[in-house]
């Protein structure tokens, strides 16, 4: 199966098929005092982006008006997260499952 892999770029896959690429909120979006121990959104730090999957178990929450802010990173079911920094940047990435459909 590996033989037929086709080695490609994200950016030549997004100009064939169609998607888009951005970053996850950060620095000036998101500060410590807008997490909340009950908040209603989740959202995915890179420590939590494995091998092909999303641990969620142990994922920090915001508030409902403060993902409302940030709704252009709102996941959908079958987006990749790519893990950019930390321990997890050596190649880690994940495929947003339905139930993380709405997480940031």
């Amino acid at each position: 199966m590996v033989a037929d892999w086709k080695a490609t770029t994200i950016g030549a896959l997004i100009d064939t098929v169609g998607g888009e690429l951005q970053t996850g909120p950060f620095g000036s979006q998101l500060h410590a005092h807008d997490y909340a121990e009950n908040g209603a959104v989740r959202v995915v730090p890179t420590s939590a982006i494995g091998r092909r999957r999303i641990d969620g178990s142990d994922v920090p929450r915001i508030s409902s008006a403060k993902a409302a802010e940030l709704s252009r990173h709102r996941l959908k079911a079958g987006d990749i997260l790519f893990a950019r920094r930390g321990v997890q940047a050596a190649g880690l990435s994940a495929l947003v499952a339905p139930e993380q459909e709405g997480w940031l």
